[in-house]
């Protein structure tokens, strides 16, 4: 869960994109959590932004991984 938690900068910072790698490596908590705290973000950003681009670039990411069968944890 602390991958997690570290993935999302805090707000002063940049918002950078997750890459699916990322993203594929986190738990399915993990991801809730994260599309939790990346929503709660969005109205904190500027309209037209890259930050809030990112960011509902990120949910729809996010979403994607949700949305995948686990596979094989090795």
């Amino acid at each position: 869960m602390k991958a997690a938690m570290g993935a999302v900068k805090p707000m002063e910072e940049t918002m950078r994109v997750l890459t699916q790698t990322e993203l594929s490596r986190m738990t399915r908590t993990e991801l809730m959590v994260l599309l939790q705290r990346i929503s709660a973000q969005l109205t904190d950003l500027a309209e037209d932004s890259p930050e809030l681009r990112e960011a509902h670039f990120n949910l729809t990411n996010i979403r994607r991984a949700l949305a995948r069968p686990p596979g094989p944890r090795f």
